[in-house]
């Protein structure tokens, strides 16, 4: 229990976004490394309805090249 607390605490402090009301939509999603936050860290695969890999492509866009474009400029 001690490790999750600080995964949570490390994970919070880095990217500032939390699983705990967590956004449900992605129209209210506003960057590529949030929606990939929710997708990876909390599990919330209904983020990526083609099964790509690619959650939210409304913001993080439709191929895995433009994601990681997004990723790397920290949108």
């Amino acid at each position: 229990m001690k490790y999750f607390w600080l995964f949570f605490l490390f994970s919070t402090a880095t990217f500032g976004y939390t699983c705990v009301n967590s956004k449900k939509y992605c129209s209210k999603i506003k960057s590529c490394s949030e929606a990939y936050y929710y997708y990876k860290q909390c599990g919330q695969t209904q983020k990526d309805r083609d099964n790509d890999g690619i959650p939210c492509e409304n913001v993080c866009g439709k191929t895995i090249q433009e994601m990681k474009f997004k990723l790397n400029r920290g949108d």
